[in-house]
């Protein structure tokens, strides 16, 4: 193994039935290939068991696929609030030497890590059709951004207009700009 590659840790941690991001990871790892062989990360994908059938599908010459035990999003932040840690991903940057982790969904606390931590968020699709949403999930996708913002120090969109809605919607500050 080339200890100067870089070492790329993955979250595959969806809902199986939400199509959109199962294959923005699956390409995105794609997308790796055409990279020269020098440039290719080494990738570990941490997934859940519900997405293995996808994490199988992955052909790339640097992988490993580690299936991964994620808490539940209700108790992963409440036991994050009370011992101080990201329970969601504590284990996986203290257990894995990684010089980053993306997409971190889930910040309730900030953390410190030599990993370079990087949130992902598809879109604010909530604050245009919110008739679409249940009041809960309208307030659980507000309360994410909002711990996003809070404790993270990295944040990708996935356009130019997701980034101008979250510059209309939430304040956020030169770390995320």
């Amino acid at each position: 193994m080339d200890t100067n590659r870089l070492k790329l840790g993955i979250i595959f941690n969806f809902n199986p039935s939400w199509m959109g991001g199962i294959i923005y990871i699956l390409n995105l790892i794609r997308t790796l290939n055409f990279l020269d062989e020098d440039e290719k990360p080494e990738i570990v994908l941490f997934y859940r068991a519900d997405l293995k059938k996808f994490a199988d599908q992955i052909n790339y010459p640097h992988f490993t696929a580690v299936e991964w035990d994620f808490p539940d999003v209700y108790r992963g932040y409440i036991k994050s609030w009370l011992s101080g840690k990201n329970e969601f991903i504590d284990k996986i940057i203290t257990q894995y030497t990684l010089d980053g982790l993306y997409p971190v969904h889930d910040f309730p606390v900030r953390t410190k890590s030599h990993t370079k931590l990087v949130c992902w968020y598809a879109d604010l699709q909530h604050k245009h059709y919110p008739g679409f949403f249940r009041k809960r999930k309208l307030l659980e996708r507000s309360m994410r951004i909002r711990f996003i913002i809070k404790n993270s120090d990295s944040l990708v969109l996935s356009s130019q207009a997701v980034k101008d809605d979250f510059r209309k919607f939430f304040r956020l500050d030169d770390r995320m700009d």
